[in-house]
């Protein structure tokens, strides 16, 4: 078994905790706030919606106690149609049959607009880091569980609509408990989640929750966002470089002469922009325009006797577009696009080409939606030369909807070819293997596997001889999730390997099926800078993004190696007198004989020192003080009602079993008593219990 302690770059104090049990197959992922578990200890006040209480505990995570007034300007709060029903029951039942309070409903659109508003105004100090709101739905269990556990362990919390639509909660943790082969047991898999309108801490299975398979009444009547599965939570990617264009951008980044540029297509009117491409792997200025005739769809660059070369193809329909048209044309050294060297007019069909290098040769692979691959040698004047493979039945997309994509992987004795055809039912995934033999070409199928539907683009990039990484990704999808995979055994089947991370990106849809909005291009790159990046274009939308990638192919997180905290546990109780609860700021600071900590300000996601209220805060410390004598507490006298009466104050150290505590039983309030607001209070040890 491990433990291992990861925190959020700008503020360390918030954590996750993961522990691996891999002899009894299960994870714990568990947030942590100020170096203990992050809960609630008491109801946030009067119910004002639990969409409200779901987002003030989500935000609660991140920055101390945001008042619920405040998120309730950016969280909006729907009265549904029990209205009437709470009418009638006021004036003509009495209270008898309707509930008075069941009025208040958030749908799913209304929390992650206010969510993403919030963590925007709030979060401004994660100035290298992009943070979007994402809303996930639908699915099965297993991948909303996925969902959720993506989350935890970037230590970020998640919002769920629960109990068949009727319930927001904030989820904290996880015991996600697996099979032997790896997949999640859902029948096992248990959740930590916050309910902040009940003001309890909860611990559940996640099949108990009831996030799937449910048809709401709100959904069917008033908001069309309710929908069984939602979950909500905050999305944090390492965003080199920003921007948004006009729509309808092809791309391909490409180098030439140790420099990288990136050539941008429209097929719709043939324009064409080239933009240099920076040493941080940033974009840079457009350095050359061209005017060309529409339908150009595919885009190449490959590399003859180091001489590069740009293949263009048209495969799109329609007038103008002229199916199988073919160009190649020369590069210059500056980047920009020479005369045109070749031209083919082939048929129809040919939609997908890579480009390979072998056996100190370039080849080009040709893909038609039939299903039948060719691969032919370049000449050495950047020409295409003879045929060496013709086979068929490699990726048919004749029932496709979105069609195919292949990538290659060049090693010293082979060439593997990987393709994806998604069918609309599944994704159809296969695995070639082009290499000599008795100096003859030979092509064959070493892999297949079926999976779930929706893969549409893939990329996949060589970091070295031994390492090369594939990400794969659901364009069309209401989740925009990537994968991204190890390529394992280079020198012998380079077969897809264990999943090293994932990502979502949010999308956007008209009418909920066309999309608006989706990563259309993908491109792993390495920057001059040796440093790895991936390269997003929304066609749909004009989005462009730079995302700063680790060296092991995986996103590049806010997230960094922490230990666990150390803390002091703060329990204050005000007493049940008349007007004891306070409208001020309570701040604390610790003494003992040659010693006094900083000054600390009390701040929780509860309604603090209401009457007959218990506010519970964890203080992180660099290291324990020692023994406790003293504290002094006091008010800043703030807002209408700042008189305050205290009970009794309770102090931990950590999970020790160091104690101290005090019955104060005192006003601070200057219009009672003795008029002070500020007082030294001496605190006994507390006997240690076995």
């Amino acid at each position: 078994m491990s433990t291992e302690f990861y925190a959020l770059k700008y503020n360390k104090t918030r954590q996750v905790k993961i522990t691996n049990d891999e002899e009894n197959n299960y994870e714990r992922l568990r947030l942590y706030v100020n170096g203990a578990p992050y809960s609630v200890n008491a109801k946030a006040g009067s119910y004002v919606g639990c969409g409200i209480d779901a987002a003030h505990s989500f935000m609660g995570y991140f920055v101390n106690a945001i008042p619920r007034s405040r998120i309730k300007k950016y969280v909006k709060v729907t009265s549904g149609p029990s209205d009437f029903r709470k009418y009638a029951n006021k004036l003509l039942l009495g209270g008898i049959i309707f509930n008075p309070g069941d009025d208040y409903f958030t749908t799913p659109a209304q929390l992650a607009v206010g969510l993403d508003k919030l963590t925007k105004k709030n979060l401004t100090s994660r100035k290298d880091i992009e943070n979007d709101t994402i809303r996930h739905n639908k699915g099965t269990n297993s991948s909303i569980i996925q969902k959720v556990r993506h989350h935890l362990r970037r230590a970020i919390p998640v919002v769920a609509l629960i109990s068949k639509g009727n319930h927001w909660v904030t989820i904290v943790g996880m015991d996600c408990k697996y099979k032997t082969n790896g997949d999640i047991d859902v029948e096992k898999t248990c959740v930590w989640y916050l309910d902040l309108t009940s003001g309890e801490d909860c611990y559940a299975k996640f099949i108990d929750l009831k996030i799937l398979g449910w048809s709401s009444f709100w959904g069917r009547q008033y908001a069309s966002s309710y929908v069984s599965g939602t979950v909500i939570s905050l999305k944090s990617d390492s965003v080199l470089y920003a921007d948004k264009w006009s729509k309808g951008w092809n791309s391909k980044i490409y180098e030439v002469k140790g420099k990288q540029y990136l050539f941008l297509l429209k097929p719709s009117n043939g324009l064409v922009h080239i933009h240099n491409i920076k040493a941080d792997g940033s974009i840079g200025r457009n350095i050359q325009t061209y005017d060309w005739t529409k339908g150009w769809s595919n885009i190449n660059f490959y590399t003859v006797k180091g001489k590069t070369y740009l293949f263009l193809m048209k495969a799109g329909k329609g007038d103008g577009y002229t199916n199988g048209l073919v160009h190649i044309n020369k590069v210059n050294d500056n980047g920009t696009i020479d005369k045109v060297i070749e031209k083919h007019d082939w048929r129809s069909g040919w939609n997908k080409i890579e480009f390979f290098y072998f056996k100190n040769k370039t080849y080009v692979i040709l893909n038609r939606d039939d299903g039948t691959v060719h691969i032919r040698v370049m000449n050495s004047n950047g020409t295409l030369g003879e045929k060496v493979i013709e086979e068929a039945n490699f990726l048919k997309n004749s029932k496709s909807i979105v069609g195919t994509d292949i990538q290659v992987i060049e090693t010293e004795n082979a060439v593997y070819i990987y393709g994806i055809n998604n069918t609309g039912k599944r994704t159809i995934y296969s695995q070639c293997k082009f290499y000599l033999k008795n100096k003859k070409f030979n092509f064959e199928q070493i892999d297949t596997q079926d999976w779930s539907t929706g893969w549409v683009r893939m990329n996949i990039f060589k970091a070295s001889e031994k390492k090369s990484y594939l990400i794969i990704s659901k364009g069309v999808s209401r989740n925009g999730i990537m994968h991204i995979h190890k390529i394992n055994n280079l020198k012998n089947d380079a077969k897809i390997g264990k999943l090293i991370d994932d990502n979502y990106f949010r999308n956007k849809f008209v009418m909920g099926l066309v999309p608006m909005e989706q990563w259309s291009n993908i491109q792993y790159f390495k920057a001059r800078n040796t440093k790895l990046k991936l390269f997003l274009l929304d066609k749909y939308s004009g989005r462009v993004r730079v995302i700063n990638m680790k060296n092991n192919g995986a996103f590049e997180n806010d997230l960094v190696p922490s230990k666990e905290l150390k803390y002091y546990n703060i329990e204050i109780n005000t007493s049940n007198e008349k007007n004891a609860g306070t409208s001020a700021k309570v701040f604390i600071t610790l003494k003992g004989d040659n010693w006094e900590s900083p000054e600390y300000h009390i701040d929780t996601i509860s309604d603090d020192f209401e009457r007959g209220s218990r506010t519970i805060q964890n203080i992180p410390v660099d290291k324990y003080f020692g023994e406790i004598k003293k504290v002094m507490i006091r008010h800043d006298n703030s807002k209408s009602k700042p008189g305050w009466h205290l009970q009794s104050i309770y102090i931990t150290e950590g999970n020790s079993k160091n104690k101290w505590s005090a019955r104060v039983y005192k006003w601070f309030a200057k219009t009672v008593g003795d008029k002070k607001i500020q007082r030294e209070i001496t605190l006994e040890k507390m006997p240690k219990k076995n």
